[in-house]
């Protein structure tokens, strides 16, 4: 994890990437599309597929204003007690819902979730059976390895793992 970003969630503040100024996801998909634009990131020939680009980031992300307080979040290879070691996850509890600001000297990383520090538990990956399951499924192909995703209903027992280890 980079060292702004892991200094800001100790600080109760999960960051995500591609949030320059004017990318608040809550403005909706053209002015995320505009702000792209702005900021210079590179556009793919059909810039409004939902597949490629600018559209996959914003959908991707808007998926953070589902996220409600008292919600668990799980970060794949992010650890609170070892900077830059990706053999951990970390499991966080929202306190606050989404919000934008950028980081101060980045032009980045503007996209927000409040958690509370006190309650950060960073797991290796291979410390038990539960952590190498829910491991498994922050790596690699599984849905759960994207910069954002929800463990869905249908997954119970991958949902009371990061209950337990919470």
């Amino acid at each position: 994890m980079f060292y702004a970003e892991r200094a800001e969630l100790l600080e109760g503040r999960l960051r995500q990437g591609w949030g320059f100024p004017g990318g608040d996801v809550r403005l909706g998909s053209d002015s995320y599309l505009n702000a792209w634009k702005v900021a210079g990131w590179p556009l793919d020939e059909n810039e409004k597929s939902r597949s490629i680009g600018p559209m996959r980031r914003y959908s991707v992300l808007k998926r953070m204003l589902d996220i409600q307080r008292d919600d668990l979040i799980v970060i794949p290879r992010v650890s609170v007690e070892v900077d830059g070691d990706g053999d951990f996850f970390t499991i966080a509890t929202v306190s606050n819902t989404y919000s934008f600001e950028v980081l101060d000297g980045f032009a980045d990383f503007g996209h927000i979730i409040e958690v509370d520090p006190e309650r950060l538990r960073s797991y290796r990956y291979d410390r038990d059976a539960d952590t190498a399951e829910l491991g498994s499924k922050l790596t690699g192909m599984y849905p759960y390895g994207r910069a954002v995703s929800r463990i869905g209903d249908g997954n119970g027992h991958l949902r009371a793992i990061v209950r337990k280890l919470a």
